[in-house]
């Protein structure tokens, strides 16, 4: 095989090899971004600064453990919601775990991503698959 053609494959298998590895992450999309709460990320971090410097909880003592949050659009549940996550601002946790319900896929049970990348408007979060297992 001439040097020019060995060349091509391995450059052709590098090639693969990165598709391959980017096709196996597993990304979730968000489905009701621009519905109830802005697709754009400029706009959805005005919103949450907006609630998040309107937050004034009570002072707690120990450490908060969970949260039960409203699930609604932002404009409804957000000042709220803030109140809580204000709380936990600084606190250095490791794995977050968010239920909610299906707005569009009706199914008896319950939907775990597994593993990938949970998307945003403010960007992509790493699902922690070690947790998930």
């Amino acid at each position: 095989m001439a040097g020019g053609n060995k060349s091509f494959l391995i450059f052709m298998f590098f090639i693969f090899s990165l598709t391959t590895a980017y096709a196996e992450v597993s990304i979730k999309e968000p489905n009701v971004a621009g519905a109830f709460y802005p697709g754009d990320p400029r706009e959805l971090s005005e919103m949450i600064d907006g609630f998040m410097a309107g937050a004034h909880p009570e002072p707690m003592k120990g450490k908060v453990f969970c949260l039960i949050l409203p699930h609604a659009g932002y404009g409804f549940s957000g000042p709220t919601a803030a109140l809580g996550y204000k709380l936990i601002k600084d606190a250095p946790y490791k794995t977050v775990v968010v239920i909610g319900t299906s707005h569009y896929y009706p199914f008896a049970g319950a939907s775990i991503y597994a593993s990938g990348i949970f998307n945003t408007p403010l960007g992509g979060i790493e699902i922690d698959s070690e947790f998930t297992e």
